[in-house]
């Protein structure tokens, strides 16, 4: 069969640089249809035949072709990848074989009188726990398809894999190159690219152990693509667009980018189109009601010591807090801090640290150590209680899960206890935990405006609540149906949306749902009014 010949040729600069790189790890991030994933196909192609060959003239190579969900991998990867290497050729390498899991084996000979015998798996990882599904595969190089939808934990487990160098095996002359490629559009606030390019600060109550983590490797290279557009301004204010001159793969996009973003948000057209760090939604949000541009202040918010602070708790391995004040009927979300992996024993002194220097004066200086104290009390209950009463200030509440009260594996003390002695005083969130009644207490601010002013504000520089609300905090879609999950997706973002929504019902928010019987909130008492006459010096 006659093979139709096709001709790569990146089409600008960046995609260049990055298609001829051969650096261990090689990222690049560009708008949508800038044809970074087409690069990506090629680039693997290109190195497989740039292979040394073994003793009997073979250069082999096994790729390892990742994607988030199984469901993203068919629509997206497997057609990109069928396009060229099984339509366009047509089918001169063969098909793809729809095993579990999916991929292609090409067998091609070179003018040279080698052979080019490449393997490309395609594989889903959308959790920790499917790291396990690379440990037993040895290959010569991983790409990352979206990998803003991939965890730095998988990455990395992908990447130690990668460079083990174990395919083609030694005694066959090993891999010429091994390592990682990935392509994506603008990740989220908060996600570990950023981090490593170094175009965002690392948090600050991160320990040492964690920024080492994030330090970046002298022979990891980065590529970043013009943006599909230019903004206007007038007098400061956006007025528009412009086509941009240096944006890439222009001639292969059949809808120009102002046709494309007409009906968008501005969130959705500084991430796809503008190539900003940003806000991005996955699966169906929880919180539908929520408009970045309406309900995230545009400048830093202000604690107002006259009011009092509401936290929100939410416990287990991944800890988070969200510092809020409710002012005058609006919730104005202040701060937020977590950790993952700790114990509430670690969590509650950062925490409280943390609260003394951004909010001086609110919290009791005050720290007992639980194992001596233990020998004072009859019991841990009624130590709980002691402490309890002393840590109760008048300037800051916390509210926290219900599962609080629980103790841990292998402690006697519960989170609550904890926080107690740390001068922390914890009660337990109204609502019974219960998920409706919980969101329904943060959709009650999302609808409401007070004095011409929306009744959630969110601080500009929160950076995993404000990612959840607008829509990282979502329904998971049901594999192969059209129909979401009943329960939002536990991740990192839930915690800190866990956390909001303790603070919230604390606050007395979503009284409907906590009293279903009663038609409207209790108002206060009116308090009888004194009447005054100059009359008999009354």
């Amino acid at each position: 069969m006659k093979v139709e010949r096709v001709r790569y040729v990146p089409d600008g600069e960046v995609l260049t640089d990055f298609f001829n790189d051969r650096s261990p790890v090689s990222i690049i991030q560009g708008p949508v249809g800038s044809g970074t994933s087409t690069a990506c196909c090629h680039k693997m192609w290109r190195i497989s035949m740039e292979q040394e060959p073994d003793p009997l003239g073979i250069r082999k190579t096994r790729w390892l072709i990742v994607r988030n969900t199984f469901d993203q991998l068919k629509q997206t990867t497997l057609k990109t990848w069928s396009f060229w290497f099984v339509e366009k050729a047509r089918r001169a390498f063969g098909d793809v074989k729809m095993s579990n899991p999916p991929e292609h084996r090409i067998k091609w000979d070179l003018p040279d009188g080698t052979t080019v015998q490449a393997e490309f798996i395609f594989l889903s990882l959308d959790s920790e726990d499917d790291v396990a599904k690379l440990l037993s595969m040895e290959c010569t190089g991983v790409w990352f398809n979206e990998a803003q939808f991939s965890s730095k934990e998988i990455f990395d487990a992908a990447h130690s894999r990668a460079m083990q160098g174990r395919y083609p095996p030694l005694m066959d002359g090993g891999p010429t190159w091994k390592g990682v490629i990935a392509d994506l559009n603008a990740p989220p606030e908060g996600h570990w690219i950023p981090y490593l390019r170094g175009d965002v600060p690392l948090p600050l109550e991160w320990d040492d152990d964690q920024r080492r983590e994030y330090e970046r490797p002298d022979d990891w290279k980065f590529f970043v693509q013009p943006p599909g557009l230019i903004e206007t301004f007038e007098n400061g204010r956006l007025t528009g667009y412009k086509e941009n001159p240096a944006a890439e793969n222009m001639k292969w996009i059949p809808t120009s980018y102002l046709d494309l973003i007409k009906g968008k948000a501005k969130t959705w057209i500084d991430t796809y189109v503008m190539n900003r760090v940003g806000l991005y939604r996955q699966g169906k949000p929880v919180f539908e009601s929520f408009v970045p541009e309406t309900h995230i202040s545009k400048q830093a918010l202000r604690y107002q010591p006259e009011w009092p602070l509401i936290v929100g708790l939410d416990f287990a391995r991944n800890p988070a807090a969200v510092i809020c004040q409710l002012i005058r009927g609006q919730m104005y979300v202040l701060d937020e801090f977590g950790m993952e992996n700790v114990s509430a024993g670690t969590f509650a002194p950062l925490l409280k640290q943390r609260i003394m220097q951004k909010f001086p004066g609110v919290l009791k200086n005050m720290t007992v150590n639980l194992d001596q104290a233990k020998t004072r009390y009859s019991s841990i209950a009624e130590m709980e209680r002691d402490l309890r009463e002393q840590a109760e200030t008048n300037t800051i509440k916390f509210w926290g899960d219900p599962t609080g009260g629980s103790k841990g594996q292998g402690t006697d003390y519960t989170p609550y206890l904890i926080f107690a002695a740390h001068g922390m005083s914890v009660a337990p969130a109204p609502g019974n935990n219960a998920i409706s009644i919980r969101l329904e207490a943060v959709d009650s601010l999302l609808n409401k405006m007070i004095d011409g002013s929306p009744a959630l504000l969110l601080d500009p520089h929160l950076r995993t609540l404000k990612a959840g609300m607008a829509g990282a905090y979502h329904y998971a879609k049901v594999k192969g149906q059209s129909r979401y999950q009943e329960e939002p997706y536990k991740d990192r973002f839930s915690d800190f949306c866990d956390a909001f929504q303790y603070a919230c019902l604390g606050a007395g928010l979503g009284f409907q749902a906590l009293n279903p019987n009663a038609s409207a909130a209790p108002k206060p008492k009116k308090r009888e009014k004194k009447r005054y006459s100059l009359k008999g010096r009354r």
